[in-house]
């Protein structure tokens, strides 16, 4: 608690699950975009999320995010998707580093 630290993604990645879409750290880039998918969502399908210990909040890092942790723990970091289909292919690149 209280450690600045940094996140910063690259790459890309397609979701089958959401229509076939081509997705980046930040969200939704080209493709068929999901009736599921809005842009106005706080977290974005297909974005790079955290979350801070095992029962900390979600929370989307994109492609950079620089914070300061508010709990104690492991960050976790996922994709934030609707569902897992083994279809989906792609991946991103991603860097953690506590400042």
């Amino acid at each position: 608690s209280g450690d600045k630290f940094v996140v910063t993604s690259v790459g890309k990645i397609v979701l089958k699950s959401l229509s076939g879409g081509t997705y980046g750290p930040d969200g939704y880039v080209s493709g068929t975009k999901d009736g599921a998918y809005t842009d106005d969502a706080e977290t974005k399908y297909g974005a790079v999320v955290y979350k801070i210990g095992e029962f900390g909040e979600m929370k989307q890092a994109g492609s950079k995010y620089e914070g300061t942790a508010n709990e104690e723990g492991t960050i976790y970091i996922s994709i934030y998707e609707s569902v897992y289909d083994k279809g989906n292919t792609g991946s991103y690149n991603v860097k953690v580093v506590k400042k």
